[in-house]
């Protein structure tokens, strides 16, 4: 996880000011930036919305195989995919 943070912050403290700064070239004005950033952050989270329960459906029995085979003796997989099946 801790790479997939560092990985976020670099691209929002690198891309998002030369962004900002070309459309703030081209039109004089930050809100088109800013309009495009919160495009961009609404169609991410709908996508998350929409598209995240089925990939935990998909996700959650492989990742709990992974770890029964890690460490068969702590893991109860029925248990667990019932608590995500909601």
């Amino acid at each position: 996880m801790p790479g997939i943070i560092g990985y976020a912050g670099g691209i929002g403290g690198f891309y998002l000011p030369v962004l900002m700064g070309a459309f703030h070239e081209r039109t004089e004005s930050y809100a088109s930036g800013f309009l495009i950033i919160a495009g961009l952050t609404t169609t991410a989270t709908l996508c998350i919305l929409i598209f995240g329960p089925a990939w935990i459906q998909w996700a959650l029995p492989h990742a709990l195989a992974a770890s029964a085979q890690e460490n068969p003796e702590t893991v109860n997989t029925t248990d667990n995919a019932n608590a995500f099946s909601n």
